[in-house]
């Protein structure tokens, strides 16, 4: 049984940086990523159902555009991605109401700033509602 646990493991870790090797998009520290994806499964290992998580490369297309509400933060962003600085991925939300839409819930300055620098695609945390 523990061999099958730390396989499940290593395979999740595995998976985790090749949806990391593929699109182009910023760089992400993977550090926490696992942990958070953990803690939403147990929750759901514990009967909590009306949320999952899962870890992404998303197309900017399918990305909900919302205004900017500091330009100087943008700048900021867009010199960071520049000088290719790890990034925390963005958090997304899907609902029910909007099946084609992944609307922002953290991150628009790192997505505009995304947008802008050319890259076509981010690192991103999905939450979905059920």
């Amino acid at each position: 049984m523990h061999n099958s646990m730390l396989l499940e493991t290593l395979l999740k870790k595995v998976e985790l940086f090749y949806k990391l090797a593929v699109g182009n998009h910023y760089p992400v520290d993977t550090s926490k990523i696992q942990n958070i994806l953990d803690i939403y499964e147990n929750f759901n290992d514990q009967g909590d159902r009306s949320e999952t998580v899962e870890y992404a490369i998303v197309p900017l297309s399918e990305i909900e555009k919302k205004p900017i509400w500091a330009p100087e933060k943008l700048e900021a962003v867009k010199r960071q991605l520049e000088e290719g600085k790890s990034l925390e991925p963005i958090s997304l939300i899907r609902t029910p109401e909007k099946p084609g839409q992944l609307l922002i819930n953290d991150g628009i300055h790192r997505t505009e700033a995304s947008r802008q620098i050319g890259y076509t695609h981010i690192p991103a945390l999905i939450h979905t509602y059920h």
